[in-house]
């Protein structure tokens, strides 16, 4: 491939390396040099597709880090796991998987970056395309549980922080509005319940406020609706 390579010459160099001890790690490192890929369903000059524990098959090849990814959750259903802690979902193939263990039976964690469960949910969809919505909404109502979002809050007295958190448990309601594709009601859901497993941010504040944890400044600095957090605290609630 010269100073130009394409994808078949690393096929090339590996398909000669593969019988030597450090077959993998000489693969690691072309993994590494390697900044793009066309996909073609072919194994033919897309050698990562090659590698077996290597996970998705329909789209592009992704930077280095995510392949570990893939590769380690395919590995790890191998070993019959009862629960699976997966550090970030930020791409559909890490999702994808996420959701074909959760519907195998495995309790599935993971993190990902969002400000409210609101953006947690959204930020969901944002990996399907508008034509898989419907299916996409499908799967993510059938395995979700929940999401809990969370933040520190400087503490009132000692220094340190206080987590304040909102926590969406999903119920056969919140289930129902998802599969809908009704996101906006999700909010009022959490404002509103009076079920003690699911409340928002200000619900949480508001009661940190009061127990003499944070002060009102900060709470409403970490608010992520200050306006409606101050009705509160004068004793206006408005039910969604």
């Amino acid at each position: 491939g010269g100073d130009a390579p394409h994808a078949k010459d690393y096929a090339k160099v590996l398909e000669r390396v593969k019988d030597r001890p450090d077959a993998q790690l000489l693969q690691t490192v072309m993994l590494r040099s390697l900044r793009q890929a066309v996909y073609s369903p072919e194994n033919v000059g897309h050698f990562g597709l090659a590698y077996e524990s290597y996970t998705h098959f329909t789209s592009p090849i992704r930077r280095y880090p995510d392949l570990l990814v893939h590769r380690a959750i395919k590995a790890v259903l191998r070993q019959n796991p009862d629960i699976i802690l997966i550090g970030e979902m930020r791409d559909r193939e890490t999702f994808e998987t996420a959701i074909s263990a959760a519907e195998t039976g495995h309790l599935v964690f993971s993190t990902m970056h969002a400000a409210t469960v609101s953006q947690s949910l959204t930020r969901l969809f944002e990996f399907f395309p508008p034509e898989e919505q419907i299916q996409a909404r499908r799967a993510i109502s059938g395995s979700l549980r929940g999401f809990i979002c969370q933040k520190l809050i400087p503490a009132m007295e000692g220094g340190g922080r206080v987590p304040t958190n909102e926590i969406l448990n999903a119920d056969v309601v919140v289930k129902n509005l998802i599969l809908e594709g009704q996101f906006e009601k999700i909010q009022g859901i959490l404002e509103g319940s009076t079920d003690s497993s699911s409340f928002s941010f200000n619900k949480d504040i508001f009661r940190l406020i009061k127990a003499g944890k944070i002060s009102k400044a900060e709470g409403l600095r970490f608010s992520p609706n200050p306006q409606a957090l101050e009705m509160n605290l004068k004793g206006i609630f408005i039910k969604s």
